[in-house]
């Protein structure tokens, strides 16, 4: 279990490693919004949210090379 709260930390998440795409069916709903400052992170970046669908086609297209 601590495993797995410790892959839900905030903290994990300060820059991305890798990136990627969804492919939506037309006519897809789906809300997009403005990231809210937490736990000491700015915020402001942009986040979609399927509602709880489970539709799409994810796809890992690779790592972020710095």
């Amino acid at each position: 279990m601590a495993e797995k709260l410790e892959a839900l930390n905030i903290g994990n998440y300060k820059t991305g490693k890798y990136v990627g795409e969804v492919i939506l069916p037309k006519g897809s709903l789906l809300r997009m919004g403005e990231v809210n400052p937490v736990f000491g992170f700015k915020g402001g970046g942009i986040q979609f949210d399927l509602m709880g669908q489970f539709i799409g086609d994810f796809k890992e297209l690779g790592k972020i090379i710095e």
